[in-house]
């Protein structure tokens, strides 16, 4: 007898062992393990001697079936688990269910099951991402020492998954920094003014956030929504629940495009001051210049007339540097009112220096 019972310990030990290599073996495949959970749980079905092993996923309290072994013609049923019976048993590493239980799932009613396992698959600080579930439908409960295993494989799998979601996070992170200083300059180019500048960035950002077309758009942010105002008036919303990188981006994004407003308006301001004449406002001599090479005058006569203020030195020496300035800007308004109206575009009246006068 005492034989009987080393010789039953010692092929325990061995079969454990076994089990032991075998999962080992498959979870340090890493993250291929990952793309090809069919051959997971199909191992786990062999090893744990189960009639059915689900891997399903867990995402905003929705369930889906990744991969499944042991359900006839291969169909596995929509709605696997009972999900919040499971979320509220998960408090530990896993949830023992038997024919006693008081909650029920649709495989343990269709196929006659007698006992199974969940294992929520997580990782350290993480919320549950998927489940583990593992049927017998003969009289055999789990033991420890298989239930130990399995918790060990749905923590691995957790980590994995955590790593995999992170590899994925930080690539979309390095994706949108990346595509932000091109799409800057795309619409740069693609906006004549302000005003279309500003009509274009709610479509700019959907492509940069990867949202669906006509997500973001201007306006007043609800609870979940994300805002950034450009301007007093001017809120970007970006509809929410979003991840919270995507309020990091969004906030880079909004401050990539004042930048290039503050360029666009700076860059205005300083053509107009190369190009106007700053006590009067007219048109300088390089923009008289510029304005006459540009035209086309073949086939069309062309007047000009120079004109200036006789004996103008002696009101500045009279009456001051500021009259004179006066003077400018009064002679100026005539001008204007006399020589440009009724015009039909192409006509210009510059200073040309001074106390002269080009039109």
């Amino acid at each position: 007898m005492e034989v009987s019972k080393l010789l039953n310990g010692y092929q325990r030990q061995v079969i454990q062992l076994n089990k032991i290599d075998q999962i080992h073996a498959i979870m340090s495949e890493g993250e291929r393990i990952t793309n090809n959970l069919e051959k997971l749980v199909e191992l786990l079905r062999d090893l744990f001697l189960s009639d059915i092993v689900g891997v399903f996923s867990v995402d905003d309290a929705r369930i889906k079936p990744l991969a499944h072994t042991g359900f006839f013609a291969g169909t596995c049923p929509f709605e696997e688990i009972n999900y919040p019976e499971i979320l509220n048993e998960t408090s530990g590493n896993y949830v023992l269910w038997d024919e006693s239980s008081s909650w029920n799932t649709v495989v343990a009613c269709s196929y006659h099951v007698k006992y199974a396992i969940f294992l929520p698959i997580l990782a350290r600080n993480t919320p549950m991402m998927g489940i583990l579930s593992l049927y017998r439908c003969y009289p055999t409960p789990y033991d420890q020492e298989d239930i130990a295993l399995l918790v060990d494989v749905a923590s691995r799998l957790g980590t994995l998954w955590q790593t995999q979601r992170q590899r994925a996070i930080t690539q979309w992170h390095l994706s949108v920094l990346t595509r932000m200083s091109q799409l800057v300059l795309e619409i740069d180019r693609a906006s004549r003014d302000d005003g279309q500048l500003m009509a274009n960035i709610p479509e700019v950002t959907d492509r940069l956030l990867g949202l669906p077309q006509g997500s973001a758009g201007w306006g007043y942010p609800g609870d979940n929504d994300l805002g950034v105002m450009l301007a007093p008036d001017m809120t970007l919303v970006v509809p929410g629940p979003q991840p919270d990188f995507a309020r990091v981006a969004l906030d880079i994004w909004v401050a990539n495009i004042q930048r290039l407003l503050d360029v666009k308006r700076l860059t205005s301001r300083l053509d107009y001051m190369a190009h106007h004449d700053a006590l009067t406002g007219l048109p300088n001599r390089a923009a008289f210049l510029d304005t006459l090479t540009s035209w086309d005058f073949s086939g069309e006569s062309l007047g000009l007339m120079l004109f200036d203020l006789d004996n103008f030195k002696r009101v500045n020496d009279y009456y001051g540097h500021l009259t004179g300035d006066a003077v400018l800007c009064h002679v100026t308004d005539i001008a204007q009112s006399v020589l440009m109206k009724d015009v039909d575009g192409t006509a210009i009246l510059a200073r040309y220096g001074g106390e002269e006068f080009v039109y």
